[in-house]
């Protein structure tokens, strides 16, 4: 291949490549439900956070177009569903000899102070004359004539480098990128069916039900929240108001009642009813091999105890 063109202007950040995980086993007609239930999901996030948002997907990945990138990044790390995102510079074209000269402008621009080292990951879908592995060599020839045009030579370690920069070549469309950030990972809010989540009123029992609530909230549940606190004016008590802001920084569509309560079958069995819920769940914990509180909630409906196996450290670490 012949060297690349003159460097240019870095290539600019403009999109955002959002990876999925458990989505990728599911048949193609749960995906599409699943990946639907997502988008919305997303949006909803979006307009709560008043960011603007534009969405598209190729099937393999989700892409995000905002104005402000590193704060939609911080809003889709909370979204279940998503395993991780990365803010991406966009090049549309697949010829080869574009694609090395754009990654070489864009690694460069990007490359930490002190770097020595570096590593092209390429990946490819669609059909092209090139493989994923004459990507990366191409890149990586490419950001080494460029680094050397430019005074600073660079070399190469695939197995710990000082920096590394990511290639995707989508059918026509090429994705550089040198960030992951960390997603929630499980799956979409409202794509596995409705429970109730009880939030007592005392603040240790409280910050116990918003980590139970959250683990099944990544699996896929829409939650019904049913808070302790003041009937008569909806209020809800301090300690559950303070754990319900904390779980809809994960997931903002939801239901909620305030019962003075939350534990009274008859309160739980109207508000499942209300809300077409089909099981409750709270923090219970294990005291001598028992459930340190009622192991059933409410005759009819499954109760779930989510924290009931899990030491005080795991416990701890729900990032809740």
């Amino acid at each position: 291949m012949q060297a690349g063109p003159p460097a240019s202007a870095a290539p600019a950040e403009s999109t955002l490549l959002l990876r999925f995980g458990e989505l990728t086993l599911k048949s193609d007609p749960v995906r599409r439900r699943f990946t639907s239930i997502l988008r919305s999901n997303i949006e909803a996030a979006f307009v709560r956070e008043g960011l603007d948002c534009l969405m598209r997907d190729d099937f393999g990945h989700l892409y995000v177009d905002t104005t402000d990138l590193e704060r939609a990044a911080g809003v889709l790390s909370r979204i279940f569903g998503l395993t991780s995102v990365s803010p991406a510079a966009l090049l549309r074209s697949a010829r080869l000899e574009e694609i090395a000269a754009f990654c070489a402008r864009y690694a460069l621009a990007n490359l930490p102070a002190g770097a020595r080292t570096f590593a092209v990951r390429a990946r490819r879908t669609g059909s092209h004359p090139y493989s994923s592995q004459d990507v990366a060599r191409a890149c990586g020839a490419e950001i080494q004539r460029q680094a050397a045009a430019g005074g600073a030579p660079l070399g190469v370690h695939l197995d710990a480098p000082d920096f590394e920069v990511e290639v995707e070549v989508r059918e026509n469309l090429a994705y550089c990128y040198a960030r992951r950030y960390p997603c929630a990972g499980g799956l979409p809010v409202g794509s596995a069916g409705k429970i109730v989540f009880v939030l007592r009123g005392e603040p240790a029992e409280a910050d116990l039900d918003a980590r139970a609530a959250w683990m099944l909230i990544k699996r896929g549940a829409f939650p019904l929240y049913l808070v302790a606190g003041d009937e008569s004016t909806r209020t809800p008590a301090p300690a559950a108001a303070e754990a319900l802001a904390r779980l809809e920084r994960w997931g903002p569509a939801h239901k909620r009642w305030v019962v003075a309560d939350p534990l009274d079958p008859a309160a739980i069995a109207s508000f499942a009813a209300h809300g077409k819920g089909h099981a409750v769940a709270y923090g219970a914990r294990a005291e001598k091999g028992d459930v340190k509180g009622p192991a059933t909630l409410a005759g009819g409906l499954p109760t779930f105890h989510p924290l009931l196996a899990l030491s005080d450290e795991e416990v701890a670490k729900i990032p809740v």
